[in-house]
């Protein structure tokens, strides 16, 4: 029940939900970053580093409806 009060409350805090999120996007962006950096050629690092913005460029072809509203 106290959580649920402090959840509500902090709800309503814009900044702190502002915050919140942009530790969240940097924390999954870290995570995905180290996984292709790992697995995704890590022997060739400029072949790694091309076929991330090769796939990066199609999802956002595939996407870009979504991502424009």
């Amino acid at each position: 029940m106290l959580i649920k009060k402090i959840c509500h409350h902090l709800s309503k805090n814009k900044i702190f939900l502002t915050l919140l999120e942009a530790i969240v996007f940097v924390t999954i962006w870290r995570g995905t970053w180290g996984l292709l950096d790992k697995y995704l050629f890590p022997n060739s690092p400029q072949t790694s580093y091309l076929t991330s913005i090769a796939i990066g460029i199609f999802l956002l072809f595939i996407f870009k409806d979504k991502l424009i509203d």
